[in-house]
């Protein structure tokens, strides 16, 4: 029986994929996106920036889950989360902006609009660039929607 081919397949399994991005690339990287992972910069490293996972916790370090409830503005090319007690929320907003995602609120609610919602979620654990045009100061993963009602409907929003 000859081994050859066996081996010779276990062996290149092996060996390290050739760099596509250069170490100072990395550090770059990781300077331009705080909170990024070890491991999602070693898939870049490796994988080119076509191997970055496209789900934000896959590539963000996350605080622990927690409850949160405020308003949420849902328009196209924008999802902005603004904390209770906010009495109004749009792009403009003052504070952090915050982009809101997650499978959880987007199968809740398809309309565009202003809405109360209460939610159990992660948010990235540091201050960086995120969402849409990397426009959003953070961003939470929504796993679960506990309450959420439309307060305005996109013909009757202002801002």
């Amino acid at each position: 029986m000859n081994l050859a081919p066996l081996i010779l397949l276990v062996t290149q399994g092996c060996e390290q994929q050739p760099q596509r991005f250069s170490d100072n690339a990395i550090q770059e990287f990781r300077e331009g996106m705080p909170g990024i992972t070890e491991g999602c910069l070693n898939k870049i490293k490796h994988g080119g920036i076509e191997a970055m996972p496209s789900s934000t916790d896959e590539c963000f370090e996350m605080t622990p889950t927690r409850q949160w409830k405020g308003l949420w503005r849902r328009e196209f090319e924008n999802s902005r989360f603004c904390p209770s007690p906010a009495g109004s929320c749009s792009y403009q907003t003052a504070g952090d902006r915050i982009w809101l995602s997650g499978k959880a609120l987007t199968s809740s609610a398809s309309d565009e609009g202003l809405y109360e919602v209460e939610f159990v979620g992660r948010q990235t654990a540091r201050k960086g660039s995120y969402g849409h045009l990397s426009a959003f100061d953070y961003e939470i993963i929504v796993d679960k929607v506990v309450n959420l009602r439309l307060v305005s409907d996109a013909a009757t929003l202002a801002e």
